[in-house]
């Protein structure tokens, strides 16, 4: 089979989304093969210039200058790379929309059973060498504190992906529902669809509580909802059982966690970005106080997605991302939310803002869902 150039950029871009080695390295194979892919992409438009005129993928690779200029020029003591993990995302969406494109549907659904097989065998390997080497005391160099102690906790560290297991949990959890979104449209090849149940499983073997919450109750949710929302007599019903069943468990739940540090220091962090940004200037409040900063001024990381959004990227920061989801769920008729209410859902309780995975996972979705609604473009004609 003759692989065109687009296709191997778009390998290389789907590959590299995840592929986070931070506990092994502080330079993960994502930027190499990043970097890869971008020289390729170079190649490719001095052979042929040709952009593909797109209002989402120009708005975030808008975002990405914005966000680079602010935090390198604006404001001051930001480190280069945090800046990277802010700005690459949304780069990521720019060119995998480029790439992907010019692909037919055969061709993106063997991407995607590539890019899944890849997770899976990282989330793998990263939840064997975390159960099997359990962690009770440890110094988290990473965020400037000393780390939560218990049984709770010892399965959390020593990952090879990420600081702690709270980052794999929302990659892995996004990953599932990613899943979810191809096997619902058909877009996996047969074999690949045997990857759903085994990303249900390493998403439960992250460890991380919200994770697995949200993995339940969305599971639930999309098993009986579709996209957009079309609810019958007897959907709703369901859904008012699953709000009243949620609000009843919800005062015995409580009643267990409310000595967990963990949990209230989510509320805690609440009451502290908002004393902060009453004290802060107006530069600061519009322009952020810079990616990775929270835990300086405030003595505690943001572990919240709009905390970190609004204290490090600002009121500009914060508008842009929000635009940025609010037009991938209205160009993809909704389907973008098949991973944007896992997103925000774990934001609440811990999120990071180098998310190349998810916009990946959003580009794939706008392609996909755009070109069925074009026939002359060529994921169509299969």
């Amino acid at each position: 089979m003759r692989i065109s150039l687009d296709y191997f950029i778009s390998f290389l871009m789907l590959i590299a989304s995840g592929l986070y080695l931070s506990g092994i390295t502080p330079l993960s194979p994502i930027y190499f093969i990043f970097g890869i892919a971008i020289i390729f992409y170079c190649f490719k438009l001095l052979l042929h210039f040709e952009i593909h005129m797109n209002g989402l993928a120009f708005f975030n690779l808008f975002i990405c200058v914005v966000s680079i200029f602010v935090q390198l020029i604006v404001i001051p003591n930001t480190r280069v790379p945090n800046t990277i993990g802010l700005a690459l995302p949304y780069l990521f969406y720019f060119i995998c929309f480029q790439s992907l494109n010019t692909l037919t549907k055969k061709e993106i659904m063997n991407l995607c059973a590539y890019m899944l097989s890849a997770h899976v065998i990282l989330f793998s390997i990263d939840a064997i060498i975390r159960l099997t080497n359990p962690t009770l005391y440890a110094s988290n160099a990473y965020s400037g504190h000393t780390r939560e102690t218990g049984l709770a906790y010892m399965f959390k560290y020593n990952s090879i992906m990420y600081p702690d297991s709270n980052y794999v949990g929302v990659h892995a959890c996004l990953t599932y529902f990613f899943t979810v979104y191809l096997v619902k449209e058909n877009l996996l090849v047969a074999w690949a669809k045997n990857l759903k149940p085994v990303l249900f499983v390493l998403v439960i073997l992250s460890t991380s509580r919200s994770a697995i919450i949200t993995l339940i109750f969305y599971h639930l949710i999309f098993n009986k909802i579709s996209f957009p929302f079309q609810l019958n007599k007897k959907q709703i019903f369901w859904l008012s059982g699953i709000v009243v069943f949620l609000i009843i468990s919800s005062v015995f739940i409580l009643s267990l966690i409310k000595n967990d540090e963990s949990f209230n220091s989510k509320f805690m962090i609440l009451y502290l970005a908002i004393d902060f940004l009453k004290s802060i200037p107006m530069s600061s409040i519009f322009f952020g106080i810079g990616i990775g900063n929270t835990f300086s001024f405030i003595g505690i990381g943001a572990h919240n997605l709009l905390v970190s959004l609004t204290l490090e990227t600002g009121l500009i920061g914060l508008s842009l991302f929000i635009l940025s989801m609010y037009f991938s769920i209205k160009k993809t008729n909704g389907k973008a939310l098949y991973v944007l209410f896992p997103l925000f859902t774990m934001g609440f309780s811990f999120v990071s803002l180098a998310l190349p995975f998810l916009f990946t996972f959003l580009a794939i979705i706008y392609v996909v869902e755009n070109n069925k609604l074009n026939e002359t473009t060529s994921i169509s004609s299969t």
